[in-house]
């Protein structure tokens, strides 16, 4: 099947590149009538393809044999990432960062108040952002979360979330200059360290049994597009593919409507 494919493919490579040429030749053709004056309704001359007419007649050899082929299902890889994963990440990073805060001699958790308001509506809403910036990073390197087995690797996983969480969370505005100096390095690699510690028995329980990996099952068609291989088999067994294709209707600009 592959051969026919590739010849059908060649056939069309080439049907379009002489009409592009084509193309091309008109335009050159319309700057140069109409660099010495307008020429008013001036036709173009048309040097298009009218159509493609094919009648390909072939011969199935074999067909039956099944193959079996791994893919990454990158669409249930991101449901898994939005709606299962990152919900509950970004809810307990919240808690573990509020948590060091309000325990740590630098400073106090006021300023973390702040960004919540105390409130649980606030709490929960910074919540769902936060999971929307963390899903966000991962999808961005949706290509190197997962091994050929389609199980991810809970340490892009981790790497992301406190990427994330010291990005949106740790330098956000109403922290002012809570995260500056020594003191404020010092607090941040304790919330790192809090952080790994509350995040990777989490990320390792929810994504020990999630695979990515989806099944396809492709059958192989074997063909001969030779003649003299051909004439081997009984006509019935000779198939033929007709196809038609043609330009779509359309207007050749006069020679005044191209810009100069």
């Amino acid at each position: 099947m592959a051969q026919l494919s590739s010849v059908i493919s060649s056939i069309l490579r080439d049907y379009i590149t002489a009409q592009h040429e084509a193309n091309c030749y008109v335009q050159a053709l319309a700057h140069d009538y109409a660099k010495d004056g307008k020429l008013k309704n001036f036709r173009l001359p048309q040097a298009m393809i009218d159509g493609l007419e094919l009648d390909l007649k072939y011969v199935v050899q074999n067909t039956g044999v099944i193959k079996e082929n791994l893919l990454i299902d990158y669409k249930e890889l991101y449901r898994f990432l939005e709606e299962i994963l990152t919900p509950q990440i970004a809810k307990v990073a919240i808690t573990t960062v509020v948590l060091a805060m309000n325990n740590a001699d630098e400073v106090t958790g006021n300023e973390f108040q702040n960004i919540l308001n105390k409130g649980e509506k606030s709490r929960t809403e910074f919540g769902a952002f936060l999971g929307r910036k963390i899903n966000e990073e991962l999808k961005a390197k949706a290509d190197s979360l997962t091994t050929e087995t389609g199980k991810i690797i809970t340490d892009k996983i981790m790497d992301a979330t406190i990427k994330t969480v010291f990005k949106e969370f740790l330098q956000h505005p109403d922290l002012g200059g809570a995260m500056n100096g020594d003191a404020g390095e010092i607090l941040k690699e304790k919330i790192r360290i809090k952080l790994q510690n509350s995040l990777s028995g989490l990320i390792a329980r929810l994504t020990n049994k999630f695979s990515a990996l989806r099944k396809e099952l492709q059958t192989t068609v074997d063909i001969t597009l030779i003649a003299d291989e051909m004439k081997e088999y009984p006509s019935e067994m000779i198939q033929n593919l007709h196809f038609k294709i043609g330009n779509n209707s359309m207007d050749i600009p006069v020679a005044d409507e191209v810009p100069e």
